[in-house]
C-alpha cells in the first residue's frame, strides 16, 4: 500500500498523485498544476476526496482515474512573506503563536485599514480547508456554532484564541474576520520569547520581535481528485 501511494497515475495527458494528508504540506513541491488524492485514517471520509489506506480504496481510485470517472476541486491556498520573504504556502492554516502556547503572544494585528495591538494565545488563519480543523474547534467553542465554509471559496478568515481578559472583557475588535481576494492581513510581532508561523502546524518559522508577515489568499489553488462516485 505504502509503495501504491508513492506511484504517479496518469489519465490522458494530466496526472494524479497519491499522498498522505499528513505530508499535505510537501504539495507545495509538485508542479501547480499537479493534481492528488489524499489518504487519510479518518473515520468519517467517504471515500471520494480522501481515500482510506487499504488496498480496495487504493485499486477503486486506480479503476476511477482510467476511466476519467473523477472531478478536480481547486482547493483553495494561502500564501505568505515574512518581511518580503516568501514562506510556504498553507492549505489548512497558519498559526502564529509562541512556540509554547502557555506563555503569551504579543503582537499588533492590521487588517481593513485597522491596527490593534493585543496580546493572546495566537491567532489562526485559516481557507476553506482548514475550517474544519482547529479554526472550527476554537470556533464552536465560543459562538456555539458551526462556521465551516467551502474549501473551494475565494476567502480566508482569521481568529484570535483567547485574547488577554477574554473576548468580553479585553475590549479588541479585531478578534475574527473574513478577508477575500486582493485583501491582507498583516501581523507585527512584538514576541518576547519564541514567536513562530506555523504553516500548517507543521514547519516552525521564525517570527521573532520586529518582525511582520503578510498573508492572502495564494493564486495557486491545490487541485484535488473528487471521484463522481466511489463505488465500482
Amino acid at each position: 500500500i505504502a509503495r501504491m501511494a508513492k506511484e504517479v497515475l496518469t489519465a490522458g495527458a494530466r496526472a494524479v498523485r497519491i499522498c498522505g494528508t499528513e505530508n499535505i504540506h510537501a504539495t507545495r513541491e509538485l508542479n501547480p498544476d499537479a493534481i492528488i488524492t489524499g489518504i487519510t485514517k479518518s473515520q468519517y471520509s467517504d471515500g471520494r476526496v480522501l481515500i482510506t489506506p487499504d488496498l480496495e480504496s487504493i485499486e477503486n481510485i486506480v479503476k476511477a482515474v482510467e476511466r476519467g470517472d473523477y472531478c478536480v476541486e481547486n482547493w483553495t491556498r494561502l500564501g505568505a512573506e515574512i518581511n518580503g520573504e516568501k514562506i510556504p504556502p498553507a492549505v489548512s492554516e497558519y498559526v502564529i503563536a509562541e512556540e509554547r502556547m502557555k506563555l503569551m503572544s504579543n503582537y499588533i494585528i492590521e487588517t481593513g485599514g485597522k491596527k490593534e495591538r493585543q496580546k493572546s494565545s495566537g491567532i489562526l488563519v485559516v481557507p476553506g480547508a482548514g475550517s474544519t480543523g482547529w479554526y472550527r474547534s476554537e470556533y464552536v467553542d465560543v459562538h456555539d456554532k458551526d462556521d465551516t465554509f467551502p474549501k473551494t471559496s475565494k476567502m480566508f478568515k482569521y481568529f484570535v484564541m483567547a485574547p488577554t481578559r477574554g473576548r468580553k472583557y479585553c475590549g479588541y475588535s479585531l478578534l475574527e474576520g473574513s478577508l477575500g481576494e486582493g485583501e491582507e492581513l498583516k501581523v507585527y510581532s512584538l514576541f518576547n520569547n519564541n514567536g513562530l508561523v506555523m504553516p500548517d502546524s507543521f514547519e516552525d518559522i521564525d517570527f521573532s520581535r520586529g518582525k511582520t508577515v503578510t498573508i492572502r489568499l495564494s493564486d495557486k489553488p491545490l487541485k484535488v481528485v473528487k471521484l463522481k462516485r466511489y463505488e465500482i
